[in-house]
């Protein structure tokens, strides 16, 4: 063990509660004053962290951290910003071999560890050798723990395997640069940076359940050379943060660098997040712990600072939003195709159009499942009445249709594979749409409408890379001709459109749907995100309105904010903040969940009860300062909902009852959307 391990420097001393930092998800505007973190939809997260994770914050190993959040859902005109992580004690605190010999008692097999460097310095990279008498595993694996102070009580890093023979391997260590989060006698600790005997080890050559908790195979000592170093105590802080801006408002970006103890993670430190609270008191300690000082594991909160926010806009302030046009993510069994009120109606069996006066005509999809032949693709399990996920149908003739349906390779799902379908004849038959050359019916990413004419998209990655022109095969329902193209901007309002249709399992994760804002040159539209607004979860319903005003608006239930308005054809935002809705946040549990923009500038919400189950719907009639229900407008009993679409003078949806496949469409007169009595 470490020569130095005497010094270690505690600072349980300063876990008393002075900075109580609350980061709960749920609902932002509550009377209690917790504040979400910023790690909710839109998922651009700045620009740093991909949709797929939650991570805003990043630290190399000399302790300088710098990442960024955007401002969340908050009245409050100060908040706090702090760095949050947890530090975790290990279950077992082993002995660290100094041997430098591996033996065969475990599956990374017998071998020699050497170093390049004995005497090191504070980020000197240091290359490691494991040398075998004979051979390496054949399982190596493309990286391995390094141990810096011991696999249980160092630091870990993750570093990549090289075999450069056939009884050689190489990696490389970078020797830390700051001081790290360490235990101490049951309590936490801050293990200073200061010259001494270190140990170098290794573990993980082969992939294995628990190796990460076992001690190091081999290790080596080396010593330290390293500037004096400053003590951490309530004088001396070992955690700094610096805002660029100190003055901003609900969705701006705040942008933050600083530094901090090294974290305890396997890889290069990854640990921290940035969180947001009541501003903290004047004099706050740079560090404070919450958590029995006999836990096993204590939430460590750091260099808290304060933030000054201007006053948010709010609905009650907003003019009408008047929509002249509306596209929407994902797919739905009910699509408005014109402003006169037809709609297409997915249902088992058949594809129905019906006008404001009734049903217009009923298309069979029973011979959907011939199109597949030869594709790999099948409906899952017994399809007696195959049902499309969404439909185009042309209300001049309405024999001709395209569909959208859900199919498995093989029949097997995960995952659900999409594709595009068409008829002329009424659904007596139904073909796979003609691919763009090279491209896949898997590749199909559903259909999107310019004016009269249909594009449907088709990409081998539903995320398109910037700068990305996206291959369609386009038509007009009328004549079904198809062309090979690249998707167009819309013919109402900006060239900003929802991209390819991602299906996933919204019982346990997201499916995301990017954003595209598109830039035209020599009359071909070359698409990518922008950093507010990159992607959406397709698990609820957005819609994207075109206003009057030349505005872009963005009504989104599995957001922080639900609803954003674009001045600048979705390049950049700014919230615009619901009155508190219970249910209508980004924590609640959205699936099924929509926003749509009413003809009258009313803003309609469908939610369901994540306890109950139980469907409502809501009315924001323009500048209110609070939802009204309507919740006796829906059918009973009601087991599933489609997402809510405005269609002409209508709302719509198709309902299905508990236990039943048979489905019921509803349209319902906006005009009837009254609110209940108090």
């Amino acid at each position: 063990m470490s020569t130095r391990r005497a010094s270690w420097i505690a600072v349980a001393t300063f876990a008393a509660a002075a900075l109580a930092l609350v980061a709960l998800p749920g609902h932002a505007r509550a009377a209690s004053g917790a504040v979400d973190e910023a790690t909710a939809w839109p998922a651009s997260l700045c620009g740093i962290a991909s949709p797929q994770t939650s991570s805003t914050l990043v630290q190399s190993l000399d302790g300088a951290v710098h990442g960024c959040l955007r401002i969340p859902p908050t009245t409050r005109s100060t908040l706090g910003v702090a760095l949050q992580s947890w530090v975790d004690q290990h279950a077992e605190s082993w002995p660290v071999p100094t041997t430098g010999i591996s033996t065969n008692l475990n599956p990374d097999g017998a071998f020699r560890l050497r170093v390049d460097a004995t005497t090191v310095r504070p980020g000197q990279h240091v290359t490691l050798r494991l040398v075998y008498a004979h051979r390496h595993p054949a399982d190596l694996s493309q990286s391995l723990d390094v141990c810096w102070d011991g696999c249980q009580s160092g630091i870990v890093e993750t570093a990549m395997a090289h075999a450069i023979s056939r009884s050689v391997v190489r990696a490389t260590l970078v020797v830390p640069d700051a001081p790290w989060f360490a235990w101490s006698a049951g309590r936490v600790a801050v293990h200073p940076l200061a010259s001494g005997a270190d140990t170098v080890g290794v573990e993980c050559l082969v992939a294995s359940s628990g190796c990460a908790l076992a001690p190091a195979d081999a290790a080596v000592v080396v010593h330290l050379v390293a500037p004096l170093s400053t003590p951490c105590d309530a004088t001396h802080a070992c955690a700094t943060l610096s805002l660029r801006a100190a003055v901003l408002q609900v969705g701006d970006v705040l942008v933050v660098s600083g530094r901090a103890p090294l974290e305890q993670l396997i890889g290069q430190p990854w640990g921290y997040s940035l969180t947001t609270t009541a501003a903290p008191k004047t004099h706050a300690p740079w560090l404070t712990l919450q958590g029995a000082a006999s836990a096993t594991e204590q939430v460590a909160t750091l260099a808290p600072r304060t933030v000054r926010l201007r006053a948010p806009a709010t609905w009650a302030s907003q003019g009408r939003l008047h929509a002249v046009s509306a596209t929407w993510s994902g797919t739905a069994a009910a699509t408005p195709l014109d402003a006169r009120g037809d709609v297409a109606w997915c249902d088992p069996g058949a594809i129905e159009l019906t006008g404001p006066n009734g049903l217009v005509a009923r298309l069979a999809t029973a011979t959907m499942a011939k199109a597949l032949t030869g594709s790999g693709l099948s409906l899952v399990g017994v399809h007696v009445a195959p049902t499309c996920a969404t439909a185009l149908v042309d209300t001049a003739n309405p024999r001709h249709a395209v569909a959208v349906l859900g199919t498995g390779v093989h029949g097997v799902i995960p995952p659900v594979v999409l594709v595009g379908l068409e008829t002329s004849n009424g659904g007596a038959t139904w073909h796979l749409i003609p691919t763009p050359h090279g491209a896949q019916p898997s590749w199909f990413g559903g259909f999107v409408t310019r004016g009269d004419r249909v594009e449907a998209l088709f990409t081998p990655s539903p995320t398109v890379a910037s700068g990305a022109v996206i291959a369609v095969e386009q038509t007009t329902l009328a004549d079904l001709a198809w062309t090979t193209g690249t998707l167009t901007c819309p013919s109402t309002g900006p060239c900003t459109t929802f991209g390819p249709v991602v299906t996933g399992n919204c019982a346990m994760n997201p499916a995301f749907q990017q954003l595209l804002v598109g830039h035209v040159a020599a009359g071909v539209a070359a698409w990518g995100t922008t950093t507010w607004v990159s992607a959406v979860d397709g698990c609820a319903s957005q819609e994207l309105a075109v206003t009057a005003a030349h505005q872009l608006a963005l009504l989104d239930p599995a957001s922080s904010y639900p609803l954003l308005v674009s001045d600048d054809g979705g390049r950049t935002w700014h919230d615009v903040a619901l009155p508190a809705l219970s249910g209508l946040s980004a924590a609640a549990g959205t699936y099924g969940a929509a926003l749509a923009l009413a003809p009258d500038g009313s803003v309609l919400a469908q939610l369901r009860s994540p306890s109950t189950g139980a469907w409502s719907l809501w009315r924001l009639t323009p500048r209110a300062t609070r939802w009204c229900a309507v919740r006796a407008s829906l059918p009973r009993p009601l087991g599933a909902m489609s997402p809510i679409r405005v269609a002409g003078e209508d709302l719509v949806w198709t309902a299905t009852a508990p236990s039943s496949t048979s489905a019921r469409n509803v349209r319902l007169p906006l005009a009837r959307l009254t609110c209940e009595a108090a």
